[in-house]
């Protein structure tokens, strides 16, 4: 038998009986070869075969043998791949076979090969197709070879205007022109790498819109450059909220300075007439009654120093930063200086471990950090103690960490968090003066600058406050006085 035969020459041969060709058999028909058919199994089960076939679209070579010449045009007709007409010597029908088989393998391969392009097609038509996001590809001298239909939207154009007759420097903001040329000749040469950046576009109506955008050099498989590409979305919502805000604290701003200017008015006033009653009936008050003006003095001024501590926190929010490489001794000796009288007031011990590195930092923001932490660390002591500081830095990592060290009287661990936020006090005014706002500022500060902030400390057993800022770059810039 034919089987036999094959299965002698090494083929993997099956051969069941038409009875059992049925739905599940011919689903799996994309594992076969090919399919060997006489006439007889041709004629009873090579329609379904053949349809199967079509509805599973593969390429798998149905072969029909015959051995009536008349018979073969017939059997091209109904569909079959090829025909053998029978008797034919073996080894060219083993060859055949083969041929057919290395056929069946290249072709299959190509139809998977084909089925994954198209796929991949059907994704990068998706991707770019973006309703939120403009695509856009150019060539060396940045004329655009395309760009995607949100694209055309965003900028006014029609796709056909646009491609093959301008370039990406037509569509930016004419004051924009000069800076993008200089990126397009160094993005040529490779000195920049793929980044962000939020640029002015003008659309074909005249009127303009912001837009967020991320481009890159295209190269081919050697390193050449090619050409330019690129996607972006239009922030101009953003922009206009971003405005408003500028707007809004720049308003806040003003209205900080003359509430302040209206709260310290009376303030001062107050302060004017104890003053004069101290001066002109200084002599004529009992000690109750100088008692109760000192009160009121010292509320006066708690209150002042609360306005003043109020103003400088909400400068914070709007406050420009310009960030530069601070020496962190500079900055500490400073604040020593200025913190000299109250430092021989109170006869305190500060012990300074050098050195203390340079940060990435705002000089004037960092001095109201330290000023602020050594401050506390002389304020909140037990009464009598000799304040005993010390302050020392160590690297980790890309950070420093500025430690400030102290004896006195601890803080309980459930406030370590509590004691950041604004107003939160944990002594009473009259012990230990201040407005709450302090550490708060010293929070906000450190996070403006990039920043972390925190402590350990266990009541009675003094504190341990920390600040971690980002290390000095070698060889940056540093802040002027």
């Amino acid at each position: 038998m034919l089987a036999d035969y094959l299965r002698k020459e090494g083929f993997l041969v099956k051969a069941p009986p038409p009875s059992e060709i049925d739905q599940k058999t011919l689903s799996t028909l994309s594992k076969w070869s090919l399919i060997l058919l006489d006439e007889a199994m041709a004629q009873k089960i090579g329609d379904k075969i053949l349809d199967a076939k079509h509805k599973q679209e593969i390429f798998l070579p149905v072969i029909v043998l015959t051995s009536q010449a008349t018979r073969v045009n017939y059997w091209f007709e109904a569909g079959y791949d090829n025909v053998l007409l029978l008797p034919v010597r073996q080894k060219t029908f083993l060859a055949f076979l083969q041929h057919l088989i290395i056929i069946r393998v290249q072709s299959q391969k190509l139809y998977q090969q084909a089925q994954e392009l198209a796929e991949s097609e059907a994704r990068y038509r998706q991707f770019v197709e973006s309703p939120l996001v403009g695509f856009w590809l150019a060539d060396e001298k940045a004329k655009f070879v395309f760009i995607n239909q949100r694209l055309a939207e965003m900028s006014g154009y029609q796709v056909d205007e646009v491609v093959g007759k301008m370039t990406m420097l037509d569509p930016i903001a004419p004051e924009s022109r000069d800076w993008l040329q200089q990126r397009l000749a160094q993005r040529r040469k490779g000195a920049i790498t793929p980044d962000v950046v939020e640029v002015e576009m003008v659309r074909k109506d005249g009127s303009r819109f912001w837009a967020l955008a991320a481009p890159a050099g295209l190269y081919d498989s050697r390193g050449k450059f090619k050409g330019y590409l690129g996607a972006m979305i239009d922030i101009s919502e953003r922009k206009k909220l971003e405005q408003l805000l500028i707007e809004s604290n720049q308003e806040l701003e003003a209205y900080a300075r003359t509430v302040s200017h209206d709260l310290r008015a009376p303030l001062r006033a107050v302060q004017g007439y104890i003053n004069i009653l101290r001066e002109d009936c200084g002599q004529k008050l009992d000690d109750q009654a100088r008692h109760y003006l000192e009160r009121i003095d010292r509320a006066a001024q708690n209150m002042d120093n609360l306005i003043i501590d109020l103003l400088n926190y909400s400068r914070l929010s709007h406050e420009e930063f310009l960030e530069a490489n601070v020496s962190g001794e500079e900055v500490l000796e400073e604040v020593i200086n200025y913190l000299d009288n109250e430092i021989k007031k109170k006869k305190a011990q500060i012990n300074i471990i050098k050195p203390l590195p340079a940060v990435k930092a705002n000089r004037n923001f960092l001095f109201q950090v330290f000023l602020n932490l050594i401050d506390n660390a002389l304020k909140f002591i037990v009464p009598g103690q000799k304040p005993e500081v010390k302050i020392w830095a160590e690297r980790r990592g890309k950070m420093v960490r500025f430690w400030f060290e102290d004896k006195g009287l601890g803080i309980e661990p459930r406030y370590h968090q509590r004691i950041f936020e604004l107003f939160e006090r944990l002594h009473g005014i009259e012990s230990y003066p201040g407005t709450g706002v302090g550490l708060a500022l010293v929070k906000k500060v450190v996070k403006k600058m990039k920043g972390e902030v925190g402590l350990e400390s266990q009541l009675g057993r003094g504190s341990r406050f920390w600040i971690e800022l980002p290390a000095a770059n070698p060889g940056g810039q540093k802040e002027r006085d």
